[in-house]
């Protein structure tokens, strides 16, 4: 169990709380909405977001004169950056008080080192891009074939990208396209999450070293 800075809410009626596992930290992690759970499989994808966890630690912040405690609902790590991820519906996040409170917040994380966003179902689901994350999760617990880093750079043959077609033709496997959508997934190729995945969709080498 991950050691929390609040304990998260237990189910009640009316409130569904749960575990993701994330492939990216390789563990479980306990979400308390479920639009909190669908941050939590977007970030899982994201080729920028080394790694990510839930109720990081307690902040003390000001607020208007009086002291408050804030625990974030998510703390992302990207290359030597860090960023807290408040998750909220759009229509409880515009409200004057929220606003106010996040202004304050945010400027506590600062002193910290530490930027501050507040993601709604507008930025978590938008789309195309929460249908590619459903779409690559699908393929995240794929099995696919061992392969190393020069090999999957040979199949390229000095081409900057190929569309997930031709790599699938290159992969010679009988669930080649899922195979090649599992590397999309697990972190070992690039693909644009803005346009719809399909056959004719460009994928990319990332850096050796994201699991090869």
């Amino acid at each position: 169990m991950n050691d929390l800075a609040r304990r998260v809410v237990t189910r009640s009626k009316g409130r569904v709380v749960g575990h993701f596992y994330s492939h990216k930290n390789a563990k479980h992690l306990q979400w308390e909405s479920q639009l909190e759970r669908d941050c939590m499989r977007v970030l899982d994808i994201l080729p920028d977001v080394e790694g990510f966890s839930e109720q990081p630690f307690a902040l003390s912040y000001d607020f208007n004169g009086v002291e408050k405690t804030y625990y974030p609902d998510l703390l992302v790590t990207k290359a030597n950056a860090e960023t807290v991820i408040e998750v909220k519906p759009y229509a409880k996040s515009i409200t004057p008080e929220a606003v106010e409170r996040f202004r304050h917040i945010e400027c506590a994380l600062h002193e910290l080192g530490v930027s501050f966003e507040v993601w709604t179902e507008k930025e978590i689901r938008r789309e195309p891009r929460w249908s590619n994350v459903i779409l690559l999760m699908a393929t995240c617990r794929r099995p696919r074939d061992m392969l190393s880093y020069d090999d999957l750079k040979a199949m390229f043959s000095g081409e900057t990208s190929l569309t997930v077609g031709e790599l699938s033709l290159r992969l010679r496997s009988r669930e080649a396209r899922g195979q090649a959508l599992s590397l999309v997934s697990a972190g070992f190729l690039g693909v644009d999450l803005e346009m719809p995945i399909k056959q004719d969709s460009q994928v990319w080498l990332l850096d050796q070293g994201a699991g090869l």
